[in-house]
């Protein structure tokens, strides 16, 4: 979509006359379109910036393994809660009983189960919402006053959540949190494992963890 390819272009210096194509698809002039993109341009090096201040804070690793007495940077997450790292088998083993009932206690209070429509499915792009399992990074922003928007960096998750019944306590946790914590008061990261996405219908749905907002991402727009 136009909003996407202007927050892929958000990084980089935009042609004139790409600049000119997207002001006149969004009914607006060049020189607005001109300050969205300078704009973006900013978030990406504020997010940057947040994130080195985030990793100063946590003692300049965001990953460091939680074995015990390892100093490792951790290479993956506890697959069971998502919220430690591990830098190796040894060392998952070893912390297993001291973490087994945090990381259980984590999942079953931590993670809420939410339905979010699929934005769009282009033909041309096949990995756009084609995860099918497994867990993500999803940025969470505000779409209006009812719906959130939830994506991946790479777009494999990329659909809204919206205030529909049985999922405003979700909605609004999210929302709240995010303008008090998040990145500008209006991105917030989080860690989401899919649960149901059948390809070719408009739903899928995923689990989220509402407690546990993540450091900023570089890609926060």
């Amino acid at each position: 979509s136009l909003l996407q390819e202007i927050i892929r272009m958000g990084s980089e210096i935009t042609p004139p006359e790409k600049l000119a194509w997207m002001a006149e698809t969004l009914g607006c002039d060049v020189e607005t379109m001109a300050k969205v993109m300078v704009d973006l341009r900013l978030d990406k090096e504020h997010a940057k910036e947040e994130r080195a201040r985030q990793k100063a804070e946590a003692g300049g690793n965001l990953k460091l393994c939680t074995g015990q007495n390892c100093s490792k940077n951790g290479k993956k997450r506890c697959t069971g809660c998502y919220s430690v790292f591990y830098c190796g088998e040894a060392c998952q083993r070893q912390s297993w009983l001291g973490h087994k009932t945090e990381c259980k206690r984590i999942r079953k209070e931590e993670f809420k189960t939410v339905s979010i429509r699929k934005w769009e499915i282009p033909d041309n792009r096949p990995h756009y919402n084609a995860l099918a399992k497994g867990h993500c990074i999803v940025q969470v922003s505000k779409w209006d006053e009812e719906t959130l928007m939830v994506w991946t960096q790479e777009y494999t998750v990329n659909a809204f959540l919206a205030r529909e019944k049985g999922q405003e306590e979700v909605h609004d946790k999210l929302r709240k949190n995010i303008k008090e914590n998040g990145f500008k008061g209006r991105v917030g990261f989080y860690i989401a494992v899919m649960k149901s996405n059948i390809r070719g219908e408009e739903m899928m749905q995923i689990e989220i963890n509402l407690e546990r907002m993540l450091p900023t991402e570089t890609w926060a727009v």
